[in-house]
């Protein structure tokens, strides 16, 4: 008798064969749609910061879904910044120092989200900085 654990994960690797040859065999809609919808989250964050916080600096992903943005202009700490984000903007970035020493002054943002959830965070950091509510985008 085989016992139930390993049915299990022969069905987990079946499943995941099937789900990697669907991938390979016909994803490409689907992952031209979604480089489409990030490309146009990463103008967005491009846009927004230009116009509305343009002391912040983007730093242009490569591969990756991940907006590395440069907080350093705000004179800020790196505690100063984490309070600024978690507790005054609400949101929960990456703190660049966790990534090492280079990475003091800077928050990295993943935009693989909805349209509405990024701007409800970019509103958010707005006001965090500047202390105003009319930001609608």
């Amino acid at each position: 008798m085989v016992p139930r654990c390993l049915k299990t994960r022969k069905t987990e690797l079946w499943t995941s064969k099937v789900a990697c040859k669907a991938a390979y065999t016909g994803g490409e809609e689907w992952l031209a749609e979604c480089r489409d919808y990030l490309e146009g989250n990463l103008r967005f964050i491009k846009t927004f910061l230009a116009e509305k916080l343009p002391e912040i600096k983007l730093i242009e992903p490569e591969g990756t879904y991940f907006a590395w943005m440069d907080f350093s202009a705000l004179g800020l700490s790196d505690r100063e910044l984490d309070e600024l984000i978690l507790s005054k903007a609400g949101l929960w970035l990456d703190a660049g120092h966790i990534f090492g020493k280079g990475g003091s002054g800077f928050q990295r943002l993943a935009y693989s989200c909805t349209r509405a959830t990024l701007t409800e965070a970019l509103n958010r950091l707005f006001y965090a900085i500047h202390g105003k509510r009319d930001v609608a985008h």
